[in-house]
């Protein structure tokens, strides 16, 4: 990344009347921003989440391992990548310089969100008001095709660059960072397989809705939002998200039917097996695979959990104990950018993903 000249506080100013939502937002948040500028060109913001000098980016503004940053009065710190989590596309940053020398406010994560609530996105060309959608919708990656908790938001500007912006609420908490990399599925849609928090399903696409000028964006969902800070702020500074190593599908008579087990892999340590079906975690029916999906992404790594199953060929149900265990998906102090069309800040509804595994 190079010097970016633009200063967060001065991008208020951009709106010819930037309402007062906007300014009440955008001055709760601007001491805990950072501009950038990628080598290519892109732009956006690295968000403080703690006193220790730790930032969270989109990984499609990550182009160097090392790197300088724009405070909102004009003054440069430099960052320097310590991890990159594969699975949400979020990169960690840190800055010796924003540890108690220069005075920054962390941002909180939000903790609830409400449908129709304000959001504000931090463009390179000011603030965007939007709209909350929802939160916890299914999604994938590309073109690793990963299945994950989305939230659906959308704004005003269409012909604005969100990939890589972060989200606010009213409150100045930080809700989401727009993915340039995600897409949601349709539950509904024939699907070939899920890995427990991998999917493989046709891609969908992105496109405005609602009223002219409105523009759809997706993120990584709150809860995998915090699952992910988290694991950044932990020792090792490595989000852990779970899974228990098999690939499923529908089953005809309702459940998840196992495909295949992952050797060494909490299944298969359970005596999971192929042609298994899954019809509860715990007390949770699981009807499909999305089901599956949906609670195991509820699960902590290293939870026990009991699956009622339904085993090949058999008409008598049993139980088995899985111990959840992580998709380790990040790289630390190395980072390839598998698409670099991302680090020209791509418009959101042509983005292609980038995510590598």
């Amino acid at each position: 990344m190079v010097l970016s000249a633009a200063s967060t506080l001065a991008l208020v100013t951009v709106f010819a009347a930037p309402d007062e939502d906007l300014q009440k937002v955008w001055k709760l948040v601007s001491s805990g921003l950072v501009s950038v500028t990628t080598l290519r060109g892109g732009s956006g913001f690295a968000v403080l989440i703690d006193s220790k000098g730790h930032f969270i980016i989109a990984s499609s503004l990550v182009d160097s391992d090392k790197f300088t940053g724009v405070l909102g009065d004009g003054r440069r710190i430099i960052l320097e990548v310590v991890n990159q989590d594969d699975f949400s596309q979020l990169t960690l940053l840190y800055s010796q310089d924003a540890d108690g020398k220069v005075h920054l406010t962390p941002i909180r994560l939000a903790t609830a969100m409400k449908p129709n609530d304000l959001v504000v996105a931090g463009l390179p060309s000011g603030p965007a008001r939007g709209q909350w959608v929802s939160g916890e919708r299914l999604g994938i990656t590309k073109p690793s095709q990963r299945f994950i908790p989305l939230s659906e938001l959308k704004f005003e500007k269409p012909t604005d660059r969100f990939g890589g912006a972060p989200v606010f609420n009213a409150r100045g908490e930080l809700v989401a960072i727009v993915g340039a990399t995600l897409e949601p599925v349709q539950e509904t849609a024939n699907t070939d397989r899920v890995n427990g928090g991998a999917t493989l399903p046709p891609a969908a696409k992105l496109e405005t809705f609602g009223p002219v000028g409105l523009t759809v964006a997706y993120s990584a969902s709150p809860s995998l939002l915090g699952r992910v800070v988290e694991g950044f702020e932990a020792p090792d500074h490595t989000p852990k998200h779970p899974t228990i190593g098999a690939f499923f599908s529908d089953s005809d008579g309702g459940g998840a039917r196992v495909i295949s087990v992952t050797p060494a892999s909490p299944a298969a340590q359970a005596g999971l097996q192929a042609d298994d079906t899954i019809l509860k975690l715990d007390e949770t029916p699981i009807e499909n695979r999305f089901d599956l999906v949906k609670a195991l992404f509820q699960e902590k790594v290293g939870n026990k959990v009991v699956l009622t199953i339904r085993p090949s060929r058999q008409s008598q149900l049993r139980k088995i104990s899985v111990v959840i265990g992580s998709q380790l998906k990040s790289s630390v102090k190395k980072l390839e950018v598998a698409d670099l069309q991302l680090n020209r800040s791509t418009p959101l509804k042509s983005v292609k993903l980038g995510l590598k595994h």
